[in-house]
């Protein structure tokens, strides 16, 4: 049976759940009142039985980490046999277990930094709830009006004495019952965590992600958003190299694509953030301080932000070939719409599948000098909005970017430019609706002002017919190729998608697969050939 506590109860619970927390931690006013500013934020968010005292040993090991002080480290001695045993554990088999993730050393690394300050501390301890939250018992609950009453006399009064909790604690037990104290519902909640929590899931990446670029990730669509994108391409999956055969290029390096065939000599313009560490620029070194190593210096904190600076040394490799892969999406008002037949919003599952397509042809040319640029065409009413959608999929490339390997850009009218590079070889995508197909097709495989086609281009388009998948394949010219394939608005699982997906990028990149495709293609090929 459930039991919701009254606003006496819960103010006296409060006191008594610090009480019983595992970090000892000397909290000023300042500090109460950011602890329950967080837990009436969380409260908020439906972890209404959780136990202030949890709340506040997470915040304490998330902003101290290994300097965080167990109680029983001072207070040993002072413990009720009752209690001793539990109190132990608790601190044991939860605290100094999460101290042992490698997912929570990150997460403190990044309080350590100061990145963890105000919301996105409050959200990481929410992170943490998620998965912890649903282990804990139920039978007591609290009103968020109540705590929004309490709290502000636990802030600004402080705890009371060791004996006058005693007395509360006594007193409240014999209004609730000894099986909701909070000692007995943490003994039940060890258990279920034992039996049931995967510790290694804990933390998830999508997690710490989130949590690194809070200031760009600034708002809940945003961070949903985030976590949709990298879902996506979770699901959709790499392809595998070894599935896909390429085709020679031997016949095709003619003039108009010239290869990479000069070694990188270096120079201010090779310099990178990410890189492997013995590309290091060793004048980084002089920001290491060896006087102060309980400290973080400038070296650490430039490693956090990524602001270490490395030698690009493997830009333009020996026989390496350019390759410029334009992606287009022209999709019009559907491209932030949702249709029942897909699990989420056009904006998301496209950008998913250019962040698949992007790391796929990366391994499939790893050796290979490549070039991305992604072009989304809007209109002036819905830039601002499109724009905020796209700066999510630049955010997941941000390595790509700094490398200078991947552009992004949002236009309202398409440059046809674009598509022509005479030293790299040339391959687009254009995802649009149907009504577009025809423009993009005659600009693909007839290029006005000199432009040459590219090797391989592809239209994916959305129909407003309840039909199967359909595609029409064209030869364009004595060079290049171009595909076509429409998907039905009333939507496709994922399943199917992943295979659309596969099928793209071997399109793109000219091979052939092994494993022919699983999906219903109807060939409109009789359209003829160009």
């Amino acid at each position: 049976m459930k039991t919701t506590l009254t606003e006496p109860q819960l103010t006296a619970r409060l006191k008594l759940s610090l009480r019983h927390s595992g970090v000892a931690l000397d909290r000023d006013r300042e500090a109460r009142a950011q602890l329950m500013s967080a837990y009436g934020a969380l409260v908020g968010r439906g972890h209404t039985h959780v136990p202030l005292s949890l709340v506040a040993d997470l915040e304490a090991l998330l902003m101290h980490g290994d300097s965080a002080r167990f109680r029983s480290q001072l207070e040993l001695e002072g413990w009720a046999d009752t209690e001793r045993a539990a109190r132990l554990r608790y601190e044991s088999a939860l605290l100094g277990r999460l101290l042992q993730l490698p997912q929570l050393r990150e997460l403190i690394e990044l309080g350590r930094t100061g990145a963890l300050v105000g919301p996105p501390l409050t959200r990481a301890i929410e992170l943490l709830l998620i998965k912890l939250s649903p282990h804990y018992p139920r039978e007591l609950s609290l009103h968020p009006s109540h705590l929004r009453l309490a709290s502000p006399g636990l802030v600004s009064a402080g705890l009371p004495n060791d004996e006058a909790l005693e007395s509360l604690e006594r007193s409240l037990s014999a209004e609730l019952g000894a099986e909701l104290s909070e000692l007995r519902l943490t003994e039940r909640f060890l258990d279920a965590l034992s039996h049931s929590l995967s510790w290694g899931e804990l933390i998830s990446e999508v997690d710490l992600f989130e949590l690194r670029h809070w200031s760009r990730l600034n708002s809940e669509d945003l961070r949903l958003g985030c976590r949709q994108l990298m879902e996506v391409e979770r699901r959709f999956g790499p392809i595998d190299p070894r599935g896909v055969t390429l085709p020679r290029e031997d016949d095709e390096a003619d003039s108009a694509f010239t290869d990479d065939t000069l070694y990188p000599t270096g120079g201010i313009t090779e310099l990178t953030t990410s890189g492997a560490w013995e590309n290091l620029v060793l004048s980084e070194l002089i920001y290491i301080d060896d006087e102060r190593p309980d400290e973080v210096d400038l070296f650490d904190l430039r490693f956090v932000e990524n602001e270490l600076l490395f030698y690009l040394r493997d830009e333009g490799q020996l026989s390496s070939k350019r390759r410029l892969v334009t992606m287009v999406i022209d999709l019009g008002d559907l491209f932030t719409l949702s249709t029942p037949g897909y699990e989420h919003q056009f904006s998301i599952w496209v950008m998913g599948l250019l962040l698949s397509v992007t790391r796929d042809l990366c391994a499939l040319y790893p050796n290979d000098a490549l070039r991305f640029q992604v072009t989304l065409l809007t209109s002036l009413s819905r830039e601002a909005r499109d724009l905020s959608e796209l700066r999510l999929l630049e955010l997941l490339l941000a390595d790509e970017v700094q490398q200078g390997l991947i552009s992004f850009q949002c236009l309202q009218r398409f440059d046809e430019g674009l598509l022509h590079d005479p030293k790299r070889k040339g391959y687009a995508l254009v995802i649009c609706d149907e009504g577009r197909v025809e423009g993009w097709r005659a600009l693909l495989t007839d290029p006005r002002a000199g432009g040459q086609a590219p090797l391989s281009a592809l239209t994916l388009s959305v129909s407003s017919v309840d039909a199967p998948l359909l595609k029409s394949r064209e030869r364009v010219g004595r060079r290049g190729s171009y595909a076509e394939l429409s998907l039905p608005l009333k939507g496709l699982d994922f399943e199917q998608l992943s295979e659309v997906k596969r099928w793209l990028v071997t399109q793109l990149s000219g091979g052939q697969r092994r494993e022919a495709v699983s999906f219903e293609l109807i060939d409109s090929s009789e359209e003829g050939s160009v």
